[in-house]
């Protein structure tokens, strides 16, 4: 068939095939795929290689990827990172998706986290960009390895950079003429004048030739500065460009072969041969150990630009570290640190991070997180616990207080006192409230009763205090507040109104500015069975608390026996759910509702957790769902209607976890044959 024919009959089959639905053009190609025969079939491969096997990843920008990796699931990005090396990097190496996806599982995102230790992931996290700047931006790399002046020229634009990285006569008269560092003093362009020499500066005056050459780029302008010979030198391609700014040599080198380079490479110009090719302002760095990294090393540099073990080669040596960026004037010229960091192991593996937030959180639904422990030493019923710092204290009817390392399990001391209904601890001493209607503070290292406090009427439920303000307050049967003085003993105000048992006071300092208090104040709440009582804290006998809280006026909904209050919020539980109020405006912010809230109990309430407990499981809530996250199963223990015979843990992780806050304690109760019952967090491997 004529070539006229053949063109008529492919527009008439073109436009036919372009008529038909996908059904009938997907058969028209199955037609045609099956007449053809080895040449076609290799000519079709070839075509749709191109268009089918096109890696989308390795040639977008690294900003269009990570945009385009935003929209997959985790399930996904972790499949794709199986696909290759390269698809591993990009995916590792987009920090804000891991981020988000540790976030969605309740993961704590902040500044300490991000800041750990050099080469912590360094196999896993290498970011092409940082990768991409060695092998494709060499100019930015020798100019911070030359140090400043290169710096400087590098930040001034592409003119700059490539006459301060010219021949080596250019080197020659920066580090002995006089007239370099004129031309250094006049500006780049005076300086990129002098280090290419008279040619370069013939070629500055040419004008629009010139200014031609310099749009296409640094070694098209050096190849125009230096004449016809380098123009050719240009257009055959880097090696003849690079073997033309090297002398005869190397341009006798280039034309005999790769063998002859490569003995020219190795001779006495070394050094030089390897500074006029990709990396070739290095030469001009002024650092000894620069050139010795490039003299002693040059498989490290050659793995650098060509092999993943290049990042490890120049990651070990701690002069490259040096010339590679963890000097300031490095992020500023480049403005891509995080990336770097990234490259080279100074940030966290954030995917290694969601690994781990997602076998915590499948641990704690499929009931792994935690494990049991027990406390063993008092001889009666505990009705009194106190956490803190890895510490337990326990107050017993056996007239004693103990104080437990949780992580041992050990009694660290064990001091005789009364019937302890309440108790709260620092490093030198014990506070404890009493059945016996008094309070009393007791010094751990010697067991001996340091001050007691008596003017209660009934037994002492709950008892709190404050060093800086020398302040103690407690809680009592008889329906009042008391505020002592901590060191004296002496009562200094008796605050009335509850008409149940206070059976829970807190001192705490408000986080919030409201027209009662500002924040730093001190503020003093106080719970019973209906009500929660905000109350200023000094010195005004009778005085009227600030504000009434309740759940129902008519008092027909009863509040559980766990408050909590941060400076910010008010929470308790209730029988209709849990409540939250802002301290501010004394508004409710939320109310939880549970299936069972006559039953289940608050324990701590965080930004993204909540724990929660009833008779038979210990609950994790994730509070931005209100879905119950995992539970743990409870032995049968001693509920108290006070509250005091159980208690949370660390309570950090309610806040978002972070790989390293979910260990220690997580729960604590007392049992009927007087031990303790402990659940801890199990180690996350």
């Amino acid at each position: 068939m004529e070539r006229p024919q053949f063109e008529a009959w492919l527009d008439s089959v073109s436009a036919s095939f372009v008529s038909l639905s996908d059904a009938q053009r997907n058969a028209s190609l199955d037609r045609l795929i099956s007449l053809s025969g080895a040449s076609q079939l290799r000519h079709l491969s070839n075509g749709l290689e191109a268009l089918v096997k096109r890696d989308f990843v390795r040639l977008l920008p690294l900003e269009l990827s990570f945009y385009l990796l935003r929209w997959l699931d985790p399930e996904t990005l972790l499949t794709c990172c199986l696909v290759c090396k390269t698809w591993n990097k990009v995916i590792s190496s987009c920090t804000e998706v891991w981020q988000g996806v540790c976030s969605d599982l309740g993961w704590r995102i902040d500044e300490s986290i991000q800041e750990a230790p050099a080469h912590s992931e360094a196999p896993l996290v290498q970011a092409p960009r940082a990768e991409a700047a060695h092998a494709e931006a060499p100019r930015a790399e020798a100019a911070h390895a030359v140090g400043p002046r290169a710096e400087a020229a590098h930040a001034q634009g592409p003119r700059a950079a490539a006459a301060h990285a010219e021949a080596p006569r250019a080197e020659a008269a920066h580090a002995e003429a006089p007239r370099a560092e004129a031309a250094h003093a006049e500006g780049p362009r005076a300086e990129a004048a002098h280090a290419q020499g008279p040619r370069a500066e013939a070629a500055h005056a040419e004008g629009p030739r010139a200014e031609a050459a310099h749009a296409e780029g640094p070694r098209a302008e050096a190849a125009h500065a230096e004449g016809p010979r380098a123009e050719a030198a240009h257009a055959e391609g880097p090696r003849a460009e690079a073997a033309h700014a090297q002398g005869p040599r190397a341009e006798a080198a280039h034309a005999e072969g790769p063998r002859a380079e490569a003995a020219h490479a190795r001779g006495p110009r070394a050094e030089a041969a390897h500074a006029q090719g990709p990396r070739a302002e290095a030469a001009h760095a002024e650092a000894p150990h620069w050139k010795a990294a490039h003299a002693e090393a040059p498989r490290a540099e050659a793995a650098h630009a060509e092999a993943p073990r290049a990042e490890a080669a120049h990651g070990e040596a701690p002069h490259w570290k040096a010339a590679h960026g963890e000097a300031p004037h490095w992020k500023a010229a480049h403005g891509e640190a995080p990336h770097w960091k990234a490259a080279h192991g100074e940030a966290p593996h954030w995917k290694a991070v969601y690994l781990k937030a997602r076998r915590r959180m499948t641990q704690l639904r499929e009931q792994r997180a935690f494990e049991t422990s027990s406390l063993i030493g008092h001889s009666a019923r505990v009705y009194a616990l106190y956490y803190r710092d890895g510490l337990l204290c326990t107050g017993s009817d056996d007239l004693s207080a103990k104080l437990w390392d949780v992580r041992t399990g050990q009694c660290v001391y064990g001091i005789q006192t009364h019937t302890c209904a309440t108790v709260k601890f620092d490093e030198t001493k014990l506070v404890t409230g009493s059945f016996d209607n008094t309070v009393a503070c007791w010094e751990w290292s010697t067991g001996a009763k340091i001050q007691q406090f008596r003017g209660h009427t009934g037994a002492v439920f709950s008892v709190d205090y404050n060093d800086g303000l020398d302040i103690l307050v407690s809680g009592s049967a008889d329906f009042t507040v008391k505020v002592w003085a901590l060191t004296a003993g002496v009562c200094l105000n008796t605050l009335t109104g509850h008409t149940e048992w206070v059976t829970k006071v807190i001192l705490q300092q408000s986080e919030v500015e409201s027209v009662a208090h500002s924040p730093g104040d001190y503020i003093l709440l106080s719970a019973d069975k209906y009500e929660i009582k905000v109350w200023p804290l000094g010195r005004e006998i009778n005085c009227v608390c600030l504000k009434t809280l309740c759940v129902s006026a008519d008092r027909s909904v009863s509040l559980q026996p766990r408050l909590q209050f941060d400076g910010r919020h008010i929470v308790c539980s209730s029988d209709l759910g849990v409540y939250q109020w802002d301290f501010a405006s004394f508004e409710v912010l939320r109310v939880i509702k549970v299936q069972d809230p006559a039953n289940l109990s608050l324990l701590s309430f965080g930004e993204v957790f909540a724990l929660l407990f009833d008779n038979h499981f210990l609950y994790v809530m994730d509070l931005r769902t209100e879905a119950i996250s995992g539970r743990w199963p409870l032995p049968a223990y001693r509920k108290s209607k006070r509250g005091s015979s159980f208690l949370p843990g660390g309570t950090a992780w309610l806040h978002g976890l972070d790989g390293r806050n979910d260990s220690g304690l997580v729960f604590a109760t007392s049992m009927p044959d007087h031990s303790i019952h402990l659940v801890l967090w199990k180690e996350n491997g």
